[in-house]
């Protein structure tokens, strides 16, 4: 299995389509001062599956990590952050013959981080780490 992300403002998946705006960010910026520090982003990508692993469902997650590899932890909340969901993929009777394409946009509005600095998005599949993308949160006057 291949996953492709990209860090963006915002992303939609309609009709098997993702659409997505404002691609490609890697830095956040927030006020100066304590925290919390606020923060929206989107995780969107897709997830390719190969014909041999298309007859079951998949779990997708996404893990929120310091640039230190350590859970992020969000204001008030040092257990980190993780979501995730199914992917389904069982819904046809049919062998599949060719690779399966599912789109995905997960919006994050209002997280709010402890900590400015490096973090990394850890994508995973099924258990197993396959994509980091790496982001700064920078304060500013």
């Amino acid at each position: 299995m291949r996953i492709d992300v990209v860090l963006c403002d915002y992303g939609q998946v309609s009709g098997d389509k993702l659409f997505i705006s404002g691609g490609g960010i890697d830095r956040m910026y927030v006020p100066v001062g304590k925290g919390p520090h606020v923060v929206n982003f989107c995780i969107a990508g897709t997830v390719t599956v190969p014909p041999s692993q298309a007859v079951q469902d998949h779990t997708l997650s996404l893990r929120l990590e310091t640039e230190d590899d350590e859970p992020a932890a969000l204001f008030g909340d040092t257990s980190g952050a993780v979501v995730g969901g199914q992917l389904h993929l069982s819904g046809s009777s049919a062998p599949a013959i060719d690779d399966q394409t599912i789109a995905f946009a997960f919006n994050f509005q209002g997280v709010p981080l402890a900590e400015v600095g490096g973090y990394e998005m850890v994508c995973s599949l099924d258990g197993e780490d396959l994509r980091r993308i790496f982001f700064r949160v920078e304060a500013v006057n």
